[in-house]
């Protein structure tokens, strides 16, 4: 039969709520009941959430499980490459041998033989003093340099018709050419004058032998 009244329902409430207090008996069970009750909701709530990856797969959106149009890599165009599909990069391995260039060696010029020297050799630097110590006064720098043109390089000849013919100290060879150093292909030599004693450097050309400097020896 139900309760009408407020005081009807206020006794059941009592005794509702007294039941657990009885006894200990009855306050385990209650709170048995409890623990039940508890465990069971959670079980519902969680059978109704996505776990791990669907929970990624949710929160990346539809886009994400769109396939590319055929014919059509993944991941190019606006279409995102599927996740576990990607492929990784092409690697190359190249060894030492394939890629590195082969070590240079630097070999020293080695310096020419000595050799005994040339009676050629001497001859061109004993014409070569005659003609540089001939200075007749009143003579021109183009007489002077045809006397030594066909015993000097071309690039001395040049540094040679820079200076002033009186300006030469010798008048006359003294003395026969002296060889000083010789090689295969040069020769140091002095020649004596009135003035001194000169130092001349003869090298091999393809006409012979020509003088390519000259100075005074102190």
């Amino acid at each position: 039969m139900p309760i009408r009244t407020n005081r009807g329902r206020a006794a059941v409430y009592r005794k509702l709520w007294g039941w657990p207090l009885r006894s200990p008996r009855h306050l385990t069970a209650t709170v048995v009941l409890l623990l039940a009750a508890v465990v069971g909701v959670g079980v519902v709530v969680s059978d109704g959430m996505p776990f791990g990856g669907d929970a990624e797969q949710a929160q990346a959106g539809p886009a994400s499980s769109q396939a590319a149009p055929s014919g059509q890599e993944p991941g190019a165009g606006p279409f995102p490459t599927a996740i576990g599909t990607a492929e990784p990069p092409a690697t190359t391995t190249t060894t030492p041998w394939e890629s590195a260039e082969p070590p240079s060696i630097s070999v020293p010029d080695l310096p020419p033989e000595s050799a005994a020297p040339d009676p050629e050799g001497l001859a061109v630097a004993e014409a070569w003093m005659r003609a540089w110590v001939t200075h007749a006064p009143g003579g021109t720098t183009e007489q002077w340099l045809a006397g030594m043109e066909e015993y000097t390089t071309d690039e001395y000849l040049t540094i040679v018709g820079l200076s002033d013919p009186d300006s030469v100290p010798a008048d006359t060879v003294t003395g026969d050419p002296v060889p000083v150093e010789s090689t295969t292909t040069s020769m140091r030599v002095r020649v004596p004058t009135d003035a001194g004693e000169v130092e001349l450097l003869l090298m091999t050309t393809d006409e012979g032998w020509r003088v390519s400097g000259h100075n005074p020896v102190e």
